[in-house]
């Protein structure tokens, strides 16, 4: 069974909390040295300020929540997938492929909920 395990972010520019889907009594030291060298191989959860991000590495974010506005778009590639509302502000239907971290479906479910 795997839980998710917490600690300080080893990352000096990026203080918070790490998140890591591991099972409980693995050696946080050891992760950690794995993340700041690049080679975790996973996807991991940092949070930090009201924001929760989930990365593939430090470099790469796949998505990022505001935790007091989950369903706001962080990113800018996140609403400029959403730019197509310019054009079409109820859309019936909407076809999303993949789920990412959920911030498009987020934001569909909350104010297009008539599609």
């Amino acid at each position: 069974m795997h839980s998710l395990l917490e600690f300080p972010s080893p990352f000096p520019a990026e203080p918070g909390v790490v998140r890591l889907l591991e099972p409980p009594g693995s050696d946080a030291a050891a992760l950690a040295a794995r993340l700041v060298a690049g080679d975790y191989g996973k996807p991991f959860v940092l949070e930090n300020g009201g924001l929760r991000a989930l990365h593939f590495s430090l470099g790469y974010v796949q998505s990022v929540m505001d935790i007091a506005n989950p369903s706001a778009l962080v990113l800018a590639y996140a609403r400029a997938m959403m730019a197509f509302l310019l054009f079409n502000p109820r859309p019936r239907r909407i076809g999303m492929i993949g789920l990412g971290g959920g911030s498009l479906a987020n934001f569909c479910h909350r104010h297009l909920a008539a599609a």
